[in-house]
């Protein structure tokens, strides 16, 4: 029930133009994502800023509607559930390849959904 309100409440915010700002991920409840199910995420200094499965947005819109440009130090890119594990690849369009993040977004991200 609270991955549906959570999922209306990101289509609700994406119609308002911008994606819903989720809490600090030591503070909100973990995000159950299920086998294959994706989102597009931005994380900066072991928290996850914002997050929405709103996959018809660009990475490029996706940081523009959440904050307006990247900040120094973000991570934007697309999780998916894959064999019951959070993977993670990084967005082309701004880091030019599409690899994992580095050790502490990896562990802020599975640290947010499971």
């Amino acid at each position: 029930m609270a991955t549906l309100i959570g999922t209306i409440r990101n289509v609700i915010a994406h119609f308002r133009g911008k994606p819903r700002d989720s809490l600090a991920s030591g503070t909100s409840p973990r995000i159950d994502l299920s086998e294959g199910d994706a989102c597009l995420v931005i994380a900066k200094a072991g928290k996850v800023l914002y997050h929405t499965p709103d996959l018809a947005l660009s990475h490029a819109e996706f940081v523009k509607r959440a904050m307006g440009t990247l900040e120094k130090g973000a991570w934007v890119g697309t999780i998916r559930k894959c064999d019951g594990e959070i993977v993670a690849l990084s967005s082309r369009t701004f880091y030019g390849n599409q690899l994992p993040p580095s050790p502490d977004i990896m562990e802020a991200i599975r640290g947010q959904f499971r």
